[in-house]
């Protein structure tokens, strides 16, 4: 999103004169229309993408989630607030090291721990709910209560895609297992092989 302008005005009130975007958020996006794999696999892309930028710069977004990103009736596709974002390893008072950022049902496995601070790759999870979710029509992640969703985000595996779906694309599939893994060591996927791969299926499916 482009920012034109920012400053203070007259009555000592920070603003910014930002792009404005036309579309919805991802989940009412989804509700409205119809989408093919391959154009989710368009999506998805993008979002990587702008995921691959933000970590480039040092910056961890903290609240991926459908609500935060943006589409238009073109696909074009905007990852959005940054409100509770920040800079890698920069430092973090105790009291807020001891609270819950986020929206718990993307959250990371490890960020649910006490004193655990996010990374790059806890942003990578986050990127892998809402990717199994844009692709299969649900969350990985289910409950009854706050508490059984983050237990279970801590605790198990969802079922695969190739799993529910006969057909569905290998390497896609591949990508997800790895987005969702417990470990964030294991989680650390090349973000530039995700979009390459992401953007070849865009190709295959949809002739993009």
């Amino acid at each position: 999103m482009k920012i034109y302008d920012y400053g203070v005005t007259g009555d000592k009130r920070p603003y910014l004169l930002m792009e404005y975007l036309e579309g919805l958020p991802m989940d009412e996006f989804v509700k409205e229309r119809w989408l093919g794999l391959g154009e989710k696999c368009h999506i998805l892309t993008q979002i990587a993408r702008a995921l691959q930028v933000i970590h480039q710069n040092g910056i961890i977004h903290r609240d991926i989630k459908p609500a935060n990103i943006h589409i238009d009736e073109h696909l074009h596709t905007t990852l959005m607030d940054f409100g509770i974002a920040r800079l890698h390893q920069s430092p973090t008072s105790s009291s807020s090291s001891n609270y819950l950022w986020g929206t718990p049902a993307y959250l990371a496995p490890e960020t649910l721990e006490k004193d655990v601070q996010p990374t790059p790759v806890s942003d990578l999870f986050s990127f892998g709910v809402i990717a199994y979710e844009l692709l299969i029509g649900k969350r990985p992640f289910a409950g009854e209560s706050i508490a059984e969703v983050t237990r279970n985000i801590q605790t198990i595996d969802p079922p695969w895609p190739c799993e529910l779906h006969s057909g569905f694309p290998v390497e896609l599939d591949r990508i997800i297992r790895c987005l969702l893994q417990k470990d964030p060591a294991r989680r650390a996927v090349d973000l530039e092989e995700v979009i390459q791969t992401l953007r070849k299926l865009t190709r295959r499916l949809t002739h993009r």
